[in-house]
């Protein structure tokens, strides 16, 4: 919490995303009390009512409003920046990637700032919630990781894979499926050994993971 002081709502949602994302596993623990953001801090492994409670409970402390959402499968967050709400799902940041030099240092963003456009969840009780309509802190296109995929300029996208430090590197696209059949493609151009969509429960997320060469 005392790295959030003087943040605005975006970095704080960023450090609680990152903190729970690099100092957890996804998995059930031995102690049967994965419901609970006790298995965050004590066993540093949870499921996703543990990210969720773990995530409430850190954002109401950063002075970050935010509420639990539920269906029969899953538990996230909803939070709001500037007046807007949007998705906040710590259980996609425990996708541990490799730096290219092998070290575990890196999470996935894809449950970071989500609207309802680029998620497929569905909540239990929508009546209860508001409108997820917010647009502008959807991580990847608040930072500018949201690209088209031009079939004749390859350019950019190898240039965002270039200055990645990590071995995975995400990237949103508004073609989707252009950009799949596209990149598949031209692995070896733009120095990838695989292509492939890692949503976990942020399906419909427009987001490709790619894996560098060694």
């Amino acid at each position: 919490v005392s790295k959030t002081k003087g943040k605005n709502t975006f970095e704080k949602e960023k450090i609680v995303y990152e903190y729970l994302g690099k100092n957890n596993a996804y998995g059930y623990t031995y102690k049967n009390s994965d419901q609970s953001a006790y298995t965050v801090f004590t066993f540093s492994n949870t499921v996703c009512a543990g990210y969720g409670k773990a995530a409430q409970l850190l954002l109401s402390n950063c002075g970050v409003k935010s509420m639990i959402n539920i269906n029969s499968n899953h538990i996230w967050n909803t939070v709001e920046i500037e007046g807007e709400y949007y998705f906040f799902d710590a259980t996609c940041s425990g996708v541990f990637y490799r730096n290219l030099d092998g070290v575990y240092e890196h999470v996935s963003y894809m449950g970071l700032n989500q609207n309802k456009n680029t998620s497929s969840y569905q909540i239990l009780y929508p009546e209860i919630l508001p409108d997820i309509s917010g647009e502008k802190y959807n991580y990847f296109d608040y930072l500018g990781l949201t690209l088209t995929y031009n079939e004749s300029d390859l350019s950019n996208i190898k240039k965002y894979i270039d200055e990645c430090k990590y071995k995975m590197v995400e990237i949103k696209f508004t073609n989707y499926d252009e950009a799949e059949q596209g990149i598949t493609r031209h692995l070896n151009e733009l120095g990838l050994e695989s292509v492939y969509h890692y949503g976990g429960y942020a399906q419909g997320n427009h987001v490709l993971t790619m894996k560098k060469k060694k």
